[in-house]
């Protein structure tokens, strides 16, 4: 058990920190980045591009599937393989 600390969930100041002093860098230095990767080379170009990108937008976390949608998939799952035994116990007494 955790004890003392910050409270999950809370984000580290450090971070938040460090985050926003790079984010204060880029934008201060937007027209001439700008214009430097204007100059890149457009495979280049969309690789810088990549790495800026995590400092300026929050990560997208996939949405996790229904529970409700999962156990349907598995019952469907369950019952075709049932009768896919059923048929092959019918075929072996033939």
């Amino acid at each position: 058990m955790k004890t003392g600390g910050r409270v999950k969930g809370t984000p580290n100041s450090t971070t938040a920190t460090v985050r926003e002093q790079i984010k204060k860098i880029v934008m201060d230095n937007m027209t001439g980045l700008d214009e430097d990767i204007k100059t890149l080379e457009p495979e280049k170009r969309i690789d810088a591009l990549i790495k800026l990108f995590p400092y300026v937008a929050a990560k997208v976390i996939p949405i996790q599937e229904d529970r409700r949608e999962n156990s349907s998939a598995i019952e469907h799952t369950l019952k075709k393989l049932a009768e896919l035994k059923i048929m092959s116990e019918k075929q072996t007494e033939k």
